[in-house]
């Protein structure tokens, strides 16, 4: 013992083993010579009656082991690398999944399907078909259709529930393109006339 133990330490009673611990200590002390035959037989005896820690202490107090142990003493932490390496093969925690992208409206893609086809099959090929009547009704009757299957694509994709609801950029672009068309095929037709 370090002489460390006080107060209620030291009035604590010891177990054999504690005993058996000091008689070690006192053993090692002899086999050291630093005691003699006579001192390690008398201390030996004490140690062996003891009954408290306080009195293995005084037996063991000018040797360098005790058979107590001593407090614990704050040990040196190792240094702490910042930078740590991750091999390619240790565990990676679960990834959480992606949410699902919201779905296309139906109805928006429909709108922006007949804006282009008005404006790039309807017009040109229903120019010949109509010269010499009054009216050219497809590309009114298609810009319509793209109007309304726009308007209605656009309301579904604010109203309905994920993932539901996409596409209203795609409506909105049907929608545009149906009421320039309307626009165009009525000033074409008041131009006609």
């Amino acid at each position: 013992m370090d002489g460390g133990w006080g107060g209620q330490q030291d009035t604590m009673r010891c177990a054999q083993a504690d005993r058996d611990r000091c008689a070690d200590v006192l053993k090692a002390a002899w086999a050291e010579g630093r005691l003699k035959d006579d001192e390690y037989r008398h201390r030996l005896g004490l140690a062996l009656s003891a009954e408290t820690y306080g009195q293995l202490t005084v037996l063991v107090h000018d040797l360098p082991v005790g058979p107590v142990p001593s407090a614990a003493r704050p040990v040196a932490a190792a240094p702490v690398h910042p930078y740590t390496f991750v091999a390619p093969h240790a565990y990676l925690p679960p990834m959480t999944p992606r949410p699902m992208p919201p779905q296309t409206n139906g109805l928006a893609v429909t709108a922006l399907v007949l804006g282009i086809v008005t404006l790039v099959a309807v017009w040109p090929a229903t120019a010949l078909l109509t010269i010499g009547y009054a009216v050219n009704p497809y590309p009114f009757v298609f810009a319509g259709v793209a109007v309304v299957t726009g308007h209605v694509g656009l309301h579904q994709s604010r109203t309905r529930p994920y993932p539901y609801n996409g596409g209203s950029g795609i409506a909105v672009a049907g929608l545009t393109l149906g009421w320039i068309q309307l626009a165009l095929a009525l000033l074409v037709e008041l131009g006609r006339n």
